[in-house]
């Protein structure tokens, strides 16, 4: 099976002028925990995920504590949220970018994701322009329907 015939098409982007405001309230709206970042020709630029954000908003040091209870002060990633949340996520998007053509194999699909542990990934076309979103269950349900469809064809 191939990637477009599992895919999700129905997939929302965000372009890199625009606020971190708007990042995180398109990824609550749509429950995406990344976003893929595109330019005028919907091409992929890069993604900002909520885990770039939250990043940006602790303290450096917060990983190297047990426990959040260690933070004098509990107000510094409100803080951090308000000085950022105007800027544009071009600042924070990470260009490092590994996408899947629509015809490439779900196989091909399910290997990259497990390899380097993504939840999904994002679907281009020849032109590299963003076509669709395919996830873990996206897969598992394609093949899922292959099996079917062979045991259906096998007991006519």
């Amino acid at each position: 099976m191939l990637i477009k015939d599992a895919m999700i098409r129905d997939v929302s982007a965000i372009f890199e002028d625009e606020k971190i405001e708007t990042f995180i309230r398109i990824s609550a709206l749509h429950l995406r925990h990344v976003l893929p970042v595109v330019d005028e020709k919907m091409r992929i630029i890069g993604i900002i995920s909520e885990d770039d954000v939250i990043n940006e908003t602790i303290p450096s040091y917060f990983g190297l504590l047990q426990s959040a209870s260690f933070i004098p002060d509990t107000n510094q990633m409100k803080r951090k949220l308000s000085e950022i949340k105007d800027e544009p996520i071009g600042k924070f998007i990470n260009r490092n970018v590994i996408t899947i053509e629509e015809e490439d194999t779900i196989l091909h699909a399910a290997d990259l994701l497990l390899r380097h542990k993504f939840m999904n990934l994002f679907v281009v076309d020849k032109d590299s322009r963003l076509t669709g979103i395919i996830n873990r269950s996206r897969i598992l349900l394609g093949v899922l329907q292959e099996v079917l469809e062979e045991k259906a064809a096998e007991e006519k």
